[in-house]
């Protein structure tokens, strides 16, 4: 098994537009990406937060996490970790955060969608306390 790889996790901002994009063609399918206009979006809203993680030192950007900021709830919206990063800690290290986050804030609820034929997703998220709590058919 991989070892985990040095990182630290900040906001992310207008510079980091060009990386979420590339991001997004590195980590989902077309049907998932979302738009240049979206992630800017997502860095400029007062409702979401978005996360990178980087290695330290070098600046060198490796995963983003999008959250969005409800009440009491905050939403996973997007897990993204560049392949040549993934199994390294990276993903979990942005959900970690996130879970940090909400507990300091004290927002009660951390939700997200997941696609259900993914069972290796579905594990993963489960082993972070997450369970399926409804299907939505595609």
């Amino acid at each position: 098994m991989p070892t985990q790889t040095a990182l630290d996790i900040r906001d992310g901002h207008s510079a980091d537009l060009e990386f979420l994009y590339h991001l997004e063609h590195q980590a989902f399918a077309p049907i998932f990406r979302s738009s240049k206009a979206s992630l800017k979006h997502s860095v400029l809203s007062l409702k979401q937060r978005v996360r990178i993680a980087y290695q330290p030192g070098s600046d060198t950007c490796m995963g983003s996490l999008v959250q969005i900021v409800y009440k009491n709830t905050i939403r996973i919206y997007s897990v993204a970790v560049l392949p040549s990063h993934q199994t390294l800690g990276v993903g979990r290290a942005l959900i970690q955060d996130t879970l940090a986050y909400a507990k300091a804030k004290h927002y009660p609820r951390v939700i997200l969608e997941a696609d259900a034929a993914n069972e290796r997703l579905i594990r993963w998220y489960a082993s972070f306390g997450f369970s399926v709590l409804k299907t939505v058919p595609h």
